[in-house]
């Protein structure tokens, strides 16, 4: 079985090949690693189904979320009419097309000003035009892991002055989430840091009356 490393993690293509085409609309799969946009090595599946049939990044990263750890879901998934084979009538992966890693979603723009700047923080973080961040995906069909997770938390502490937990970023399903949690948070939070300023000024006056 074909084993590679991403980030510093083991991962068997064979297992994801097979997790793949355990799917029922999938005949065949391959996946191989390519640079991605950052230069990074990435997990990129290549498959074939019946005509018509189609299926989304999103609805992948669903189903094999489910078999498959997150540091062995593929970020790019590109349909093929038929596998090209070699000579011996197998899977040849060097003739496979380069990888789309772009979004295969319908384009969604930002309708808030929280929305866009999520949409630039995450699309400076992946180094992606703004342009071609649609809200509908999340962070991690559009290329993210969980190193620039750290990252992109960080990022938003930094614009929002808003504590997003790191956990939370995995469990999104898109940025308009991601969004709408920083909206809910920065009002608690800053009234939480405004008390613990009063407090803080109280016990200070305290103090000093004592003296």
């Amino acid at each position: 079985m074909s084993r590679s490393k991403i980030r510093g993690l083991r991962v068997e293509l064979g297992e994801i090949e097979a997790a793949l085409e355990a799917i029922e609309q999938v005949q065949q799969a391959v996946v191989v690693v390519k640079n991605n946009e950052l230069g990074e090595a990435a997990l990129c599946a290549y498959w074939t189904g019946e005509p018509g049939v189609t299926l989304t990044r999103k609805e992948f990263r669903l189903r094999l979320g489910q078999a498959l750890p997150e540091h062995m879901l593929p970020v790019s998934y590109n349909q093929l009419e038929k596998m090209p084979t070699n000579a011996a009538d197998k899977i040849d992966k060097f003739a496979l097309p380069e990888p789309n890693f772009t979004s295969q979603q319908t384009y969604v723009e930002a309708q808030t000003e929280t929305e866009a700047v999520v949409a630039e923080l995450v699309a400076a973080l992946l180094q992606l035009e703004v342009a071609t961040v649609s809200l509908a995906d999340s962070f991690f069909e559009l290329g993210g892991h969980s190193i620039l997770s750290v990252r992109l938390v960080s990022e938003i502490q930094h614009r929002f002055g808003v504590s997003v937990p790191l956990g939370f970023i995995f469990t999104l399903s898109d940025l308009r989430e991601l969004a709408a949690e920083i909206d809910v948070l920065r009002p608690q939070q800053q009234d939480s840091a405004q008390f613990a300023q009063l407090t803080a000024e109280s016990q200070t006056d305290t103090d000093e009356l004592i003296i």
